[in-house]
């Protein structure tokens, strides 16, 4: 609880954090130092005289959980008396996530406390003092900045203090700075130490600036580093010759970086490679462990070499066995389940509790034999000196999760009975965490998904899974190999697990986003999640048009004014949104730009029974007409803004807009290239072009814009062009599903193979439906049904949205469904409900899906809940919806609704 008797600047401030606490101490006589605490950071404002450049050189200040309090002491009275503002993580618990350098967050490690200097002789001078005031105190280094000197908690880099924003052609938003000449490049936040050609180092010009120089060791003379295999904040894993033999021997060398990843017992990532040397010696007579070649330091950090496991984790494996949906064999199942318990029988013998165990660490190599890695936080019972702490969701028990956990071979026994749901099902063993009775639902998950999965494994595997609950009976050494032994007693039925109707759960989803709706905010109209920080917050990918969508969809089928009136806030929130934000509304893609304003725009009117279009969509419409355009798929390009005048058509029949379809169209014919032995067209969503097969950004949605326009002009132009597109989605094919199915690659130079809908099986099944409606060739039917095939096995493990989900599936199974007439598609769409209501959260009531397995609840239609609402909304067949990111083929010219 904050101290109400402090002054106003720190009311906010907890004063049981001993990070608020020091800084409510320090500030209590300074009440013109305003404090704000915003995510994860506590913010103080400068004085007026320090007033803040746009852009200009960051100081960064180091440290580790157990160091921060000291460290804070050490500079806020540095800091305060210069009057500069700055931030800091705004708890040690904050801190420690920061450290641990999440995915995608690597140059973030280390960045305990930000300051933002005036200028950069105040930057030089903060610096010095910074750097002597915390000589001698730990702290990580921080990879996106230049160190002081060697091994200073003090770093700086050169970047932008002000918001400067810009939007790339795909509608990412990314931070700018400003070049002397005016013009904008990006502020990278690159994990490594780069400035601006046109900038000066001031800190080298004024000779603070010491560079560590490398010193001679193992690494660039015995070994010969050939690659980097993966990067994160503990340190690096290399491939590596070893040159002391001949010919080199190839070895894997961990390493674990000096004050990376400090613990609450002040162990950094150097004593776990330690950690990991013990263990892997103790289990080196097994023969599943990766052999120990050297253990060795070298710029105080460890470094673990070790031998080279050819092949790929257990994970990658069985995922792409998911994917194309094939399950294994259930006596592969059987033969790995053996060799797994075989695994833990002896780590459990040397008193080691693995910890760890789950698919991620384990290896299958080219002979089939599988191999136990990453042992870095594997526990012996025998050790005074407590485990080290860490979990994979969904393969720790939920005790484990506790730092001060006392572990047991129980741990590794519910991680043994996750491995083995995922071994039979292809699926994460991830249940909701409500009051739902959750063992109920993995037996009917496990029913489901492997129906066929002998009782003694089936049983065993919920015995297994069961032991999450700490009152839940143990399960011995012994009773696990009677299983196996098949000498075990009939397992419970257990209630069954009453499963919500589809259609109620939508509305109350509905009820949901009106409930959590953030009118007033300027920056997102529903909070955001994942990987919408990124992206603009009126698309209909992650923003307020895509919910409004799913809003107009409840509207139609309750007939519910609320819903009507929630859609139309979220356009004029979005329109406001292109107003205040001029420089970010700058491209048109139907999915990631502002294409979405213009579609929920026309479909408010639609719904308002509107016949002519308003002002502000002809406003829009122009305004898309004249943003550049570099692409041509649905999700970023000319298909999507075809689409948009598509829509438009349909809702206010005019001559004009049908004439830039027939135009949009032609351009498209236009830029076309040879692929295979049809067409394609060049996508640049990385370093080069590339063609994608798939709905969102390829071929699929591509074709399908072109039968659409084809529909709609009557012109017999685009009939080849479409053919073409079908034929060289027919070569690039691939046979899935054990012979049942057809899926794609990503692309021509990405052969990763998915069911889903934006790039693979789910999304191609649309353009096949599509192509059969409007030709009748019985041919593209059956393509369309193999294809839905594809999708509705390999979807089945799948996160719950649309773009890489169950409710993508879903959805194209119903528009399979439509076209062919044939109910098992809607038999088939219930069955992914089901699977999706066994994992969803109930929340009093109302069911939510995380987006994309990120943990968090989210609103957006392509990655989050509106989409999974837009799917069970469909799921009655006497709701005629379309589907939410397509359009019915309608020929408003053979209608005469226009001459």
């Amino acid at each position: 609880m904050a101290d109400q008797s402090r002054s106003s600047n720190v009311i906010k401030l907890n004063l049981q954090e001993p990070l608020q606490a020091l800084v409510a101490e320090s500030i209590k006589a300074l009440p013109e130092r305003q404090v704000t605490i915003d995510g994860q950071w506590l913010q103080l404002a400068g004085l007026p005289a320090c007033r803040l450049p746009r852009q200009g050189w960051k100081l960064h200040v180091s440290a580790t959980p157990t160091s921060a309090p000291h460290v804070l002491q050490r500079v806020l009275p540095i800091l305060l008396a210069a009057g500069v503002e700055f931030k800091l993580s705004k708890s040690i618990a904050s801190l420690a996530v920061l450290n641990e350098g999440l995915p995608g967050q690597r140059s973030q490690v280390g960045k305990f406390i930000t300051v933002y200097p005036a200028n950069d002789q105040q930057a030089v001078d903060l610096a010095q003092q910074l750097h002597q005031a915390t000589i001698g105190l730990a702290g990580p280094a921080i990879p996106s900045d230049q160190a002081l000197v060697p091994g200073s908690l003090v770093h700086y880099r050169y970047g932008g203090f002000a918001v400067q924003m810009s939007v790339s052609p795909v509608g990412v938003v990314i931070p700018l700075l400003q070049t002397p000449d005016g013009t904008t490049v990006p502020d990278k936040r690159d994990p490594w130490f780069s400035k601006p050609a046109w900038v000066t180092d001031p800190f080298e010009a004024a000779g603070l600036t010491q560079r560590s120089k490398p010193q001679s060791g193992m690494l660039g003379t015995r070994y010969r580093i050939r690659k980097a295999l993966r990067q994160t904040a503990k340190g690096g894993v290399y491939l590596a010759d070893d040159r002391s033999l001949e010919p080199p021997r190839l070895v894997v060398i961990k390493e674990g970086r000096r004050f990376a990843c400090t613990d609450s017992y002040d162990r950094d990532a150097r004593a776990r490679i330690q950690h990991e040397y013990a263990m892997l010696t103790k289990l080196s007579a097994s023969g599943f462990v990766p052999q120990v070649y050297q253990h060795f330091i070298q710029e105080d950090n460890h470094f673990l070499v070790l031998e080279y496991i050819e092949g790929t984790s257990l994970r990658a494996w069985l995922t792409q066995r998911s994917l194309i949906g094939e399950p294994l064999s259930l006596s592969e199942v059987e033969q790995i389940a053996q060799t797994l318990w075989l695994m833990l029988r002896v780590a459990h013998e040397q008193q080691i509790v693995l910890h760890d165990f789950n698919p991620n660490n384990i290896m299958v190599c080219p002979d089939s034999k599988l191999r136990l890695i990453d042992l870095e936080i594997s526990h012996c019972l025998e050790a005074e000196t407590p485990a080290f702490y860490g979990w994979t969701r969904g393969f720790a028990r939920d005790a484990s999760r506790n730092s001060k956990h006392q572990l047991s071979f129980a741990d590794d026994y519910f991680s043994f009975g996750a491995t083995l749901f995922f071994l039979l099902t292809l699926t994460n063993p991830l249940i909701a965490a409500d009051q739902q009775p959750t063992m109920d639902r993995f037996r009917q998950l496990l029913a489901r998904l492997r129906p066929d999965a002998p009782p003694h494994l089936r049983e065993l595997t919920l015995a297994l899974l069961a032991t999450n609950d700490a009152q839940a009976k143990p399960v011995s050494c012994e009773q696990i190999t009677s299983y196996f032994n098949g000498d075990h007693a009939a397992a419970e039925t257990g209630s069954v697990f009453p499963l919500p109707d589809a259609q109620a759960l939508a509305h109350k989803l509905g009820a949901w986003l009106l409930q959590t709706a953030q009118p007033d905010n300027p920056q997102s109209y529903w909070p955001h999640g994942g990987g919408g920080y990124t992206m603009l917050p009126i698309s209909i990918q992650y923003g307020a048009t895509g919910t409004g969508l799913f809003l107009l969809d409840l509207y139609q089928a309750t007939g519910q004014e609320r819903f009507l009136l929630e859609a139309e806030a979220a356009l004029a929130w979005s329109l406001t949104w292109i107003e205040r934000n001029p420089h970010l509304a700058t491209i048109p893609g139907l999915y990631f730009g502002c294409g979405g304003v213009a579609w929920l725009a026309i479909a408010v009117a639609k719904q308002r029974g509107l016949t002519t279009a308003s002002a502000e969509l002809l406003a829009l419409l122009e305004r898309l007409d004249l943003m550049e355009c570099p692409h041509a798929d649905l999700a970023h390009g000319l298909a999507g803004l075809g689409w948009i005048y598509l829509a438009a058509t349909q809702a206010f029949p005019q001559a004009e807009w049908i004439e830039r379809v027939r135009t949009i169209a032609k351009q498209l014919v236009a830029h076309a290239v040879p692929l295979h032995s049809g067409i394609g067209w060049e996508l640049v969503m990385g370093q080069a072009p590339d063609i994608h097969y798939g709905y969102s950004h390829g071929n699929a949605g591509i074709g399908s814009f072109l039968i659409a326009a084809a529909e709609l002009t009557n012109d017999p132009l685009f009939d080849l062009p479409i053919r073409h597109v079908a034929q060289a989605l027919i070569d690039a094919q691939l046979t899935v599903a054990h012979g049942a199915g057809i899926s794609w690659p990503h692309s021509v130079q990405n052969q990763l193979v998915w069911p889903h809908f934006c790039n693979g099986a789910g999304g191609v099944s649309l353009f096949w439906s599509r192509l059969y409606t409007w030709s009748g060739e019985q041919r593209y039917a059956d393509l369309a049904e193999q294809a839905a095939t594809s999708a509705w096995l390999g979807c089945r493990g799948a996160p719950a949205g649309i773009c890489h989900g169950i409710a993508g599936a879903g959805l194209a199974l119903i528009e399979v469904a439509k076209a062919t007439g044939k109910p098992i598609w809607r038999e088939r769409a219930a069955d992914l409900a089901q699977l999706l209501l066994l994992r969803g959260h109930n929340a009093d009531g109302v069911y939510l899906w995380e987006s994309d397995g990120s943990g968090a609840f989210n609103a957006d239609l392509m990655v989050g809940n509106a989409g999974v609402g837009s799917f069970l909304l469909r799921l009655n067949p006497t709701i005629d919806l379309a589907h939410p990111v397509a359009l019915p083929l309608t020929n408003v010219v053979a209608e005469g609704r226009i001459g």
